[in-house]
């Protein structure tokens, strides 16, 4: 498994975790760093999570959730429109991929 971070905006951080040939990211906020890394790295998108409701952390969900058809998981609380697979508190989440 790698974890690696991927520039957003100014100042922001899209999380990364891959593990062979699928990855997941964590708060995408926004769409072309992921879309630019899945096209160079070969890998495929299999989940998204948001972990909270800011616009900077979650603005890139929707395109990449069009494009790639992965699973958007996210705390069912904060009622997100994004999230398909909305978790409870405390919840222990194992993400394809």
């Amino acid at each position: 498994m790698k974890i690696f971070p991927l520039s957003a905006l100014r100042d922001n951080y899209i999380w990364t975790i891959a593990q062979g040939p699928a990855c997941v990211v964590v708060d995408p906020g926004e769409a072309r760093p992921v879309l630019d890394y899945l096209g160079k790295s070969g890998t495929t998108l299999s989940s998204i999570l948001i972990t909270h409701a800011h616009e900077d952390h979650k603005a890139g969900v929707a395109e990449l959730a069009e494009k790639t058809g992965a699973s958007v998981f996210g705390p069912r609380s904060a009622r997100l429109t994004e999230v398909d697979r909305p978790l409870a508190d405390e919840a222990l989440v194992e993400l394809p991929g």
